[in-house]
């Protein structure tokens, strides 16, 4: 990259960072993963940038953003998956304590507690504990991301509620 090319990217770099900054931390919520995935977006750009065309360059550092975000949230959805109603064992893990009868309430409480929620609820609950963000749930279903974030609080406002009452019996 040439002199005049460096000082030109640093000056995209300082005039748009801030936005892509807040687009990104407005889908992630956690201001170290917005400043990783910020910078990773700059670093995709400053790979290309000697042969990229710069007339609308916020259209597509949003794009290279928006996919980073993607990529992150597939990764670390594939890294822990876990499930509150799974036959694999991992329930098991969760929930052992040392004593069967115990682990056999939870596991039980847990099961009533799900039912007792609308299956959208109950979807976009255990879609959220196997690693799904908010996001991701809405651009999967089409809905709104703020629809999926207030169903998801829902959800676990009438869980908790719903698990309260069946460990208390």
């Amino acid at each position: 990259m040439t002199d005049e090319q460096q000082r030109a990217f640093e000056q995209v770099y300082s005039d748009y960072y801030p936005r892509i900054y807040q687009r990104v931390y407005a889908l992630m919520h956690h201001s170290q993963d917005a400043e990783d995935l910020t910078q990773e977006t700059f670093m995709k750009a400053y790979r290309v940038f000697a042969t990229l065309d710069t007339s609308n360059l916020y259209a597509w550092l949003y794009r290279v953003a928006t996919n980073t975000i993607y990529d992150v949230l597939r990764q670390r959805r594939r890294r822990s998956v876990t499930s509150l109603d799974a036959d694999d064992g991992q329930e098991w893990m969760l929930l052992q304590s040392g004593d069967m009868q115990e682990d056999y309430a939870k596991r039980e409480a847990i099961h009533l507690a799900l039912s007792g929620l609308s299956e959208t609820q109950r979807n976009a609950l255990l879609l959220q504990v196997q690693g799904y963000q908010a996001v991701e749930l809405a651009t999967r279903s089409g809905q709104p991301y703020c629809t999926v974030t207030s169903v998801i609080r829902r959800a676990r406002r009438a869980f908790k509620q719903h698990y309260e009452v069946a460990t208390a019996s």
